[in-house]
């Protein structure tokens, strides 16, 4: 079944969003080089998890073209999340275990041609138990975060205030040098959505 969509400038993200829902799932396939992958339909992230006896509540904010970072994102993201908020406070002393993450973008928003903001597999977090990265630096919260999210067989991208490293799809991880991720963390998934670098 065919989509019809006009093109504003100001309306990019929810355009791209649109698209994403539409097109990449309505079919739930997606052709790869190597044949037929099956992808999971996307489902909307969560407000909380919980994690042993704490709930880590999830707070969303609106980017600048008005659209909210609660969006409808791919399953491996979501548990990518959660694994990630165990083993960080697993590891943080009581006083420090993370409590709230403040994503500020999911597929909303603006981002470089290809981001795998659009696909649904990365998520962009601002703030840790209310407070701005751009303040915490990269203390304990963060680089701990940042550590486990490394330490993901499924790690893509994970650009910080700790950590920049870009991981191929054949394993290779690489340093790499991107502006901007001092006031946020970028953590992407892989998916067979992807591209192949």
């Amino acid at each position: 079944m065919p989509y019809f969509i006009i093109v504003m400038p100001r309306f990019n993200s929810i355009v791209c969003s649109l698209l994403f829902c539409l097109a990449v799932f309505s079919s739930c396939k997606s052709t790869h080089k190597s044949g037929n992958i099956r992808v999971e339909k996307p489902q909307w992230i969560p407000t909380s998890y919980q994690i042993e006896n704490q709930r880590v509540e999830l707070i969303f904010g609106n980017t600048k073209d008005g659209v909210n970072s609660r969006q409808m994102v791919q399953p491996d993201l979501i548990k990518a999340l959660e694994i990630v908020l165990v083993k960080t406070n697993a590891k943080l002393p009581a006083k420090d275990k993370i409590k709230s993450l403040y994503i500020s973008s999911t597929t909303n928003g603006v981002h470089a041609d290809k981001s795998n903001h659009y696909i649904g597999t990365a998520i962009d977090i601002s703030r840790i138990n209310g407070v701005k990265l751009e303040v915490l630096g990269a203390n304990n919260q963060v680089t701990m975060l940042q550590n486990a999210m490394e330490d993901l067989k499924n790690v893509r991208e994970n650009y910080g205030p700790a950590l920049k490293i870009k991981t191929l799809k054949n394993g290779t991880k690489k340093a790499v040098s991107v502006s901007g991720h001092q006031d946020h963390i970028h953590f992407a998934v892989q998916s067979p959505l992807n591209g192949d670098l």
